[in-house]
């Protein structure tokens, strides 16, 4: 069932940037630790629980994992229990690098090489018949999958089962909102299984 979060927009203490990405890491950790993201399988064939963290606009040098100065110590934590990307590149906008990192694929496959809200500018936007997402090969493996944060490349008002075809049992995102951009998008959709 996909739900619409406009109760937290009301609330006095909502700073939805810093709220957002806050949120999506708690929701990690807290299924994490409540053993909610291991696959559902005998103890001998228990996966490894992933934990991805994509932040747009960050760079390596913010990590002091990866030589930052500034400490940065439950981040370093997850680094050095866990696989770290070394070499990486990225697109020098959100679009084009969150369907890499979804699909594995460069811009010039997938078509994405610009920014674009689907929700504000139209189409069907990520298409779930066209790419395979890395949550779906995940979910089909025996992992419980779930997401936290802002999608903006697909619309959930004539999509709201799209996370679920791309793969993510779970999630709590938003379709993005900038200022000055008409319309915009303010709601929140989420899941609630468990």
């Amino acid at each position: 069932m996909v739900r619409n979060y406009t109760s937290l927009q009301s609330s006095a203490h909502f700073r939805l940037p810093r709220f957002i990405g806050m949120f999506a890491v708690a929701v990690v950790a807290f299924l994490s630790g409540h053993g909610l993201l291991k696959a559902q399988l005998p103890k001998q064939r228990r996966l490894p629980n992933i934990v991805f963290i994509m932040a747009d606009d960050m760079g390596i040098d913010w990590v002091s994992a990866y030589g930052a100065q500034h400490p940065t110590p439950r981040i370093d934590a997850l680094a050095k229990q866990g696989v770290r990307f070394e070499n990486v590149w990225c697109n020098p906008i959100c679009t084009p690098t969150r369907l890499t990192l979804l699909t594995g694929m460069y811009p010039f496959r997938t078509g994405w090489t610009d920014h674009h809200d689907v929700p504000r500018w139209g189409g069907k936007g990520f298409d779930w018949d066209r790419f395979t997402c890395w949550a779906r090969v995940l979910r089909d493996s025996g992992y419980i999958t779930a997401i936290g944060g802002k999608w903006q490349v697909n619309d959930f008002r004539p999509y709201p089962d799209a996370l679920y075809k791309h793969g993510f049992d779970e999630h709590c995102v938003w379709t993005g909102y900038e200022t000055g951009n008409a319309p915009p998008s303010e709601e929140r959709y989420w899941t609630l299984t468990w």
